[in-house]
């Protein structure tokens, strides 16, 4: 009996890490100082753990800085826990943009193809909105991505920036509230 004890308590201690990352829907919800709503639409919501923003590189004009975000999807009922790494370029803000440009329609385009913020996601884990794990983790190895502004992406990344250094990256849209 002390040997069933034993042998059950150790594989207690062995699965408690592997379910210790699990999260769920009322998790997120429920906790607003640790999981940041950042953002929000029709088909789905982002959110930003305060406690995995990490600064990689801090060298003005660039920066790097790590991350994890659930993207909860309503349309297919998961959730979806990202590993983000996110580049900063200064040089290509919009801001800077704004005094390099000559047009507003100049302006337009290369903000919208460029507003100095890639990212990587790095690891992806989908649950289910109990927290249960429904595939992965799944290791990527992809270039950077430019997101577009607005997406679920760009606006993590702001946040990310913006909870590292008290300042915006970018010019916030009336949409951010952080």
């Amino acid at each position: 009996v002390i040997y069933m004890t034993k042998l059950l308590l150790l594989v207690l201690f062995i699965l408690i890490p592997l379910t210790s990352n699990a999260i769920s829907l009322n998790e997120l919800r429920n906790n607003p100082t640790k999981y940041k709503l950042v953002y929000s639409d029709s088909s789905g919501d982002q959110y930003v753990d305060n406690d995995t923003i990490n600064v990689i590189r801090y060298a003005p004009p660039y920066y790097v800085i790590s991350s994890t975000s659930y993207l909860v999807s309503y349309e297919y009922n998961v959730l979806s826990e990202l590993h983000n790494t996110y580049f900063y370029d200064y040089n290509n803000n919009i801001s800077t943009l704004l005094e390099k440009t000559r047009s507003e329609q100049e302006f337009g385009s290369q903000v919208t193809q460029y507003a100095g913020i890639k990212y990587i996601t790095n690891k992806i884990t989908i649950f289910n909105y109990n927290g249960k794990v429904y595939q992965g983790p799944i290791l990527r190895n992809e270039s950077a991505k430019i997101p577009k502004i607005l997406s679920p992406a760009y606006e993590s990344a702001m946040y990310s920036f913006y909870k590292s250094y008290n300042t915006y990256f970018n010019i916030p849209s009336k949409i951010q509230k952080f």
